[in-house]
């Protein structure tokens, strides 16, 4: 049987973004309710889940992203501010935000949707939202005061930039520490 891999299209983010990134999860991180807490070398920017994928597949996702970032240009994008799926009151995602650059986001989103699909992966259920998940909270945590009311008086403005010149197509392997992610190709903007 070919090996399979868990895979996805992503933005990577810059070191000193992810440091930035850090700290602002220490500043959120004392808050008594139990939120697993992405490792600062896994914060990106999800374009695309494909899932299990055998190794032969690969080929042919490498050449759609092609096809795709060859009519794409680098753009900006700005992370601003804090929220949570599905809201504030019930943080059960709690996450960074885009501002400028979200359209830019969703019509790549879109282009590799489109593409995928007819490469026979599944189309999303969800609308697509640009955003860097910080963590996530324990599926038995009931009270959520605490960290809402922190990210709503987030004490410090969100305001980074970094230029998407670049996307990535990501393994993920998952161990009981987390997962751990592998470049395996970058396309050029």
């Amino acid at each position: 049987m070919a090996d399979k891999y868990r895979l996805f299209i992503a933005i990577e983010l810059e070191k000193v973004l992810k440091g930035k990134l850090e700290k602002i999860q220490n500043i959120l991180r004392d808050c008594s309710l139990k939120v697993k807490w992405v490792d600062k070398n896994n914060f990106h920017i999800t374009l695309k889940f494909l899932g299990e994928v055998s190794q032969g597949e690969l080929s042919d996702i490498n050449e759609k992203i092609l096809e795709v970032t060859e009519k794409v240009s680098s753009f900006k994008v700005q992370i601003k501010g804090l929220g949570a799926f599905p809201n504030l009151d019930y943080p059960k995602v709690i996450w960074t935000g885009i501002e400028e650059g979200q359209e830019e986001l969703i019509s790549l989103h879109k282009y590799l949707e489109e593409v995928m699909i007819n490469l026979g992966f599944k189309a999303e259920n969800n609308k697509y939202r640009p955003h860097i998940t910080l963590g996530r909270t324990s599926r038995k945590e009931k009270n959520f005061s605490l960290i809402s009311k922190r990210l709503k008086e987030f004490p410090f403005k969100i305001d980074f930039y970094q230029e998407v010149k670049k996307i990535s197509l990501i393994k993920s392997r998952l161990t009981s520490k987390g997962p751990i992610y592998t470049s395996l190709a970058e396309f050029k903007l």
